[in-house]
């Protein structure tokens, strides 16, 4: 199936989520120290508090913590694999990242500058980085397998169902037997969302459970241990979880 070429691009507005994401975690707000007067001051602070911006900085700390147990379980054996990773700053808050007690971290995205960013920052501690397009991911050219944990955080929010699907079957056979897939998705009915949509120039794909769960539509169910569908705190964040039989 032809590939919708509007999605996940490596392009300047894809980069720049990618910064403004940095912004909302706190770790870069040097664009503010220009500010004429307090008007945008006022608008970031604004932005950075929204239920959708503390929505996004629970996913983080929960993949950070996905990241974590499996390096727990598996030691220095542990192999993950992260699908459209922007900056990958969840690695800021992983300890077994921290202290490279990992086998593999691979970080794929489309977008070379930001796999620049993440080479630079967390490349010295064995983060690996993998440069694609998503349609050669989806057609099976690169060669992905055998991880303990696949995830991506919010790449579903730009994928229509029938991509999703082919996305959820790929890194669902990437995984090893007992591996664990991890699918973030936004909910639907998020106050302020708007704001935010305005900001980022986001225009996401909400999914109910229900819908999360119809992504592993393309997987032998024989294959999969379990699936379930998890929220952050404030529910406005969905992860579908879904563990490979073996």
């Amino acid at each position: 199936m032809p590939f919708p070429q509007r999605q996940l691009q490596a392009t300047p507005q894809r980069l720049g989520n990618a910064v403004l994401l940095d912004y909302l975690y706190g770790i870069d707000n040097g664009a503010l120290d220009d500010a004429p007067d307090g008007r945008r001051q006022q608008l970031f602070d604004y932005a950075t508090n929204s239920p959708a911006a503390r929505a996004l900085r629970c996913r983080r700390r929960m993949i950070a913590r996905a990241i974590d147990d499996t390096c727990l379980r598996r030691g220095a054996e542990a192999r993950i694999l992260c699908i459209g990773g922007g900056h990958f700053r969840e690695a800021e808050l992983s300890r077994a990242v921290r202290h490279g007690q990992f086998g593999e971290i691979l970080v794929f995205d489309p977008d070379k500058e930001c796999l620049r960013v993440v080479d630079a920052a967390y490349g010295p501690r064995g983060v690996r980085t993998c440069h694609g397009s998503l349609g050669q991911l989806l057609s099976g050219q690169l060669q992905l397998s055998r991880y303990d944990l696949v995830y991506s955080a919010g790449l579903c929010d730009h994928l229509e169902d029938r991509t999703g699907v082919q996305l959820a079957m790929r890194l669902f056979h990437a995984l090893k037997p007992g591996g664990k897939l991890l699918l973030g998705n936004f909910r639907t009915r998020i106050a302020g969302i708007g704001y935010l949509e305005g900001l980022l120039d986001w225009r996401p794909h909400y999914r109910r459970d229900a819908q999360l769960f119809a992504l592993l539509l393309g997987i032998d169910y024989n294959d999969i241990a379990s699936a379930r569908v998890i929220h952050d705190i404030g529910r406005r964040i969905a992860f579908l979880e879904a563990v490979r039989y073996g």
